[in-house]
């Protein structure tokens, strides 16, 4: 099950995709320096909305390691 989500504001934009067959969860966004500042505190609310297990985390999943990426950037 699948769904792609899309912000667009003129030329910028914000796009979240989610797999829950796979279990994926990613995000991305582009635009001007002050949109992509929002964008970046969107994304990082989201991916900590979605959050991460124990299990996860012991087990250093991708899901996990995304959500690291994310919110060290």
């Amino acid at each position: 099950d699948f769904h792609l989500y899309k912000i667009r504001i003129d030329d910028d934009f914000l796009e979240m995709e989610i797999d829950y067959t796979w279990n994926i969860f990613g995000m991305s966004y582009s635009g001007n320096k002050a949109v992509m500042k929002k964008f970046k505190k969107i994304s990082r609310d989201l991916y900590s909305y979605y959050g991460v297990t124990e299990e996860d985390i012991k087990n250093k999943t991708k899901r996990y390691s995304s959500l690291v990426t994310n919110l060290s950037s």
